[in-house]
Order: structure tokens, then C-alpha cells, then sequence
């Protein structure tokens, strides 16, 4: 009898070590899941021409062509991710542009002002790490 509740009880404690370590995995397939879903843009790097960064009221503009750059760039707008607002959003503060061409969509606007970005004229609430990174963008190549 002893022998086999020392059995029964490994193997409970088998079973609860599997079904832990299972849960654990899958919580952060399920967390990307809904990033994934709540994904702004979608672009293949391969297929983007150029990068286009323009600023207001200053009205400066920068283009993007080398492929390193692009690249980088390119992941991180696909990182992106928000949820859908619908309307454009009424500020006074400054307005960024990112346009992003394309060869098989043609031209990709993407707008931000303050908490907000715009993707070809959709609205979306991002988080702050979203809108400072492409604050960062404008750092880096103005």
C-alpha cells in the first residue's frame, strides 16, 4: 500500500509540474496573440521602397533609402499596436509624418499627434513607448 501511494503522489506531482510549466508557456503565446491582433500595420520590409519623415509646423522633410535603415525602421512601425478610435483627434500640437511607399500598396501615411496615431486616416490610441519611438525616428534624422 505504501509503495503505491508514493506512486499516486509522483505522479500527481508530475502532473501538477507539467500542467504549471504548460500554462506558463502559453501565457505568452496569448499575450503576443492579442499584439498581434491589435496590430496597427502590417508591412514586409522587402517590400518598402523608401521612408519618408516630415514635420510640422517646421516643415522639414527627410527620405530613407538606404536598406540597413529601413529595415530597423520597418520593424519597429510593425511593433506598433493600439486600439482603434475611429475619428482624428483634435490637437494644436505639433504633427508627424511618416510616409512609407511601397511597390505593391503604393503610399502608407502614418500621423501622430500627441497620444494618437493615424494609419492612411485610422485612428488608434497608443500606448506612450509606441509614440516615443517614433518621436525617436525624428531625433534620429533630423
Amino acid at each position: 500500500m505504501d509503495k503505491r501511494r508514493a506512486r499516486r503522489r509522483r505522479v500527481e506531482k508530475r502532473r501538477r509540474l507539467i500542467f504549471l510549466v504548460l500554462i506558463l508557456l502559453l501565457i505568452p503565446l496569448l499575450i503576443q496573440g492579442i499584439l498581434i491582433k491589435n496590430r496597427l500595420i502590417r508591412l514586409k520590409i522587402d517590400d518598402v521602397e523608401y521612408v519618408e519623415f516630415i514635420k510640422f509646423p517646421e516643415n522639414k522633410m527627410v527620405t530613407i533609402k538606404n536598406p540597413k535603415k529601413l529595415k530597423r525602421i520597418i520593424r519597429k512601425i510593425n511593433g506598433f499596436s493600439g486600439s482603434n478610435v475611429g475619428s482624428q483627434p483634435h490637437t494644436d500640437k505639433e504633427v508627424s509624418f511618416v510616409n512609407v511607399y511601397t511597390k505593391s500598396h503604393g503610399k502608407v501615411e502614418l500621423t501622430k499627434t500627441d497620444e494618437y496615431i493615424g494609419v492612411n486616416g485610422n485612428w488608434y490610441k497608443v500606448r506612450s513607448k509606441y509614440t516615443n519611438e517614433f518621436d525617436k525616428f525624428f531625433q534620429e534624422y533630423f
